[in-house]
Order: structure tokens, then C-alpha cells, then sequence
């Protein structure tokens, strides 16, 4: 009886796979319907809570000269314009790469299977990214923090070019997990510039940057490729990108610093 069970449903669940097998595209709908469903009934649950609400016996630290700039005002200022362009720089390096895991892997040696595995563990390091340099950036700063980050991406790109085997997964991993750590850490460093009464707008509009990186990345990618023939060339522009996005966060001040009314 028990066989006759499994066989049932081993047969079932592979039924279940051909059937979800539509390919990439077809998959990317189906996605979309999911994202749109999901984020229109959450927005329906979620309400902001009361003006000054806090856990009840937490304190909030004591803040001096806080920032609450409207969007109209962040436009003016250098500083969001540095934050945005570094990260299309850094987010951009870190696609230029990531997206190319599992032909990396294969042709570094490895099976289809163990490179589609290693993108999977990739991508577990991408967003455990998020969470651990989000938190380092508390104890040692936003721009530290994404000073180190872009160092870490601009030194490890390159060898994941030349590197072989599983060394190769070690490599992106490193990169994905620097990755993951500008997502994390650029919505604090917006916070912290331009307030957060606004900062859902404001950090939209430093997205526009992430858009950018996203979508050039890609192109700038695929285009040294195939002109070298190779991951080389374009890994090195990925490299400079970062190192770029360094320097220009080297640089970033914070704004003119107003009380809030």
C-alpha cells in the first residue's frame, strides 16, 4: 500500500512540474500576477502608525538638527544626485556579474546542476547581505560601510573572471553578498541625509539610480563580451564601476543640516 502511495504521488508531483515548466518568459507573467496580487492586499493591511507612536517602554535616542526634506528640495541638492549615480555604479557592478553565475560555473568546469545549485546559494547570500551590512552600517557608518562594500565587489569581480571550478560560486557569492549589502545600506544613507517623514518618495527617486545600473548593466555586459569573447573585459568595467561609485562616495558629504518644523 505504501508503495502504490508513493508511486501516486511521485507521478503527481512530476505532473506538477511539466505542467510549471512554461519557460522564462511565461514564468516572468505569472510572477508579475503574484507581485501585483500580493503588494495590492498588502497596501490594503498596512496603515501607518500614529504620529510619534514608539514601543511602549522603548526611548528613542536624542536626535539634534534632524533632516525632513521634501522631494522638491532633495532634488536640489548634489548630494542626492551622488547618492543615486553611486548607486547605479554599484548595484550596476554587482548585475554585470551576478546574472552570469551559472555560465561561469559551467565553464569553469562544473555540471549544469552544480552551477544551477551554487546560483541558488548565491542568491541566499544576497539577501543575507541585506541583513548583515544593514547592521554593520549602524555600528560603523553608511559611508564606511559602503566604502568597504565597493572595495570588496571591485577586488573580487575581476578574479571571478579567471577563477575555475567552485571557486568560481565563491567568488560571485562574495559579490552578491556586497550586493546585497547596498540594498541594505543606501535606504539608511537616504534616511539619514533627507529625513524619513518623506522617505518613501525620496529613496524612490534614489531608485531611479538602482534602474539605471539595473538595466545598463546588462547591456554594457553582454557588449564587452562579445566583443572580447570572454568575461574578462567586461568583469574589469564592473571592477572600475565600483571603484568609481568608491570614489564618488568618498566625497559624499551630508547636506546643509536644518531643524525640522
Amino acid at each position: 500500500m505504501l508503495i502504490e502511495l508513493y508511486k501516486k504521488y511521485k507521478t503527481g508531483f512530476w505532473h506538477f512540474v511539466k505542467f510549471m515548466a512554461v519557460g522564462v518568459l511565461e514564468t516572468f507573467k505569472w510572477l508579475s500576477l503574484i507581485f501585483i496580487v500580493v503588494t495590492v492586499i498588502c497596501g490594503l493591511i498596512i496603515k501607518n502608525p500614529p504620529e510619534g507612536y514608539a514601543p511602549k517602554g522603548w526611548t528613542p535616542p536624542e536626535k539634534k538638527n534632524i533632516v525632513n526634506m521634501p522631494p522638491s528640495k532633495v532634488l536640489r541638492t548634489p548630494q542626492f544626485y551622488m547618492i543615486a549615480f553611486g548607486m547605479m555604479l554599484a548595484c550596476g557592478a554587482g548585475l554585470m556579474v551576478i546574472p552570469f553565475a551559472k555560465v561561469l560555473g559551467i565553464d569553469g568546469g562544473l555540471s549544469e546542476l552544480a552551477a544551477t545549485a551554487g546560483v541558488m546559494v548565491i542568491s541566499g547570500f544576497n539577501s543575507f547581505g541585506r541583513l548583515f551590512w544593514g547592521g554593520v552600517s549602524d555600528k560603523l557608518g553608511r559611508k564606511k560601510t559602503l566604502l568597504l562594500l565597493l572595495l570588496i565587489a571591485a577586488v573580487s569581480i575581476p578574479f571571478a573572471a579567471l577563477a575555475q571550478s567552485y571557486l568560481i560560486l565563491v567568488l560571485i557569492a562574495v559579490v552578491g553578498f556586497s550586493y546585497g549589502g547596498f540594498l541594505g545600506v543606501f535606504p539608511a544613507l537616504t534616511a539619514d541625509f533627507f529625513g524619513i517623514k518623506s522617505m518613501g518618495v525620496n529613496y524612490g527617486m534614489v531608485l531611479l539610480g538602482f534602474g539605471a545600473g539595473a538595466v545598463g548593466a546588462s547591456y554594457v555586459a553582454g557588449y564587452f563580451r562579445d566583443l572580447s569573447g570572454g568575461f574578462i573585459i567586461p568583469f574589469l568595467v564592473a571592477a572600475g564601476a565600483a571603484l568609481l561609485g568608491a570614489a564618488l562616495i568618498a566625497f559624499l558629504k551630508p547636506p546643509k543640516r536644518t531643524p525640522s518644523e
